[in-house]
């Protein structure tokens, strides 16, 4: 596994070692407090598609190029990280309460509510 680091040179070395069809992968912090149920880290895989028509730069999407994938979410992999999931995957599944228990647990279950008919 190479590891670009996010530095001008680590954007010059991934840019040169870039091929078409290449899989680079950056690791995303998540924010627990907006998200607690997630894992702590996600990552995101991208592939290099084309190059760039007057620059001959590769790019990454439309607009994205190697060298500033690297500068704006390194550190970049060419492997994806062991041990964290893809953000593209299903999350782990979690449950709210049992709306019939909540209900109960209440005193409002089976009883007419005012307004009702």
């Amino acid at each position: 596994m190479t590891t670009y680091p996010r530095t001008k040179a680590g954007a010059k070395k991934a840019a040169k070692d870039a091929r078409k069809g290449m899989k680079l992968y950056i690791v995303r912090e998540t924010a627990w407090n907006l998200a607690p149920w997630e894992d702590k880290a996600l990552y995101s895989e991208y592939t290099v598609t084309h190059r760039q028509a007057i620059t001959g730069a590769w790019m990454i999407s439309g607009s994205l190029s190697v060298e500033g994938l690297v500068l704006r979410d390194g550190p970049v992999y060419t492997s994806p990280p062991k041990g964290i999931r893809n953000v593209a995957t299903p999350g782990p599944q979690v449950a709210g309460p049992d709306a019939r228990k909540v209900a109960e647990k209440a005193g409002l279950f089976g009883r007419k509510l005012a307004g009702r008919r």
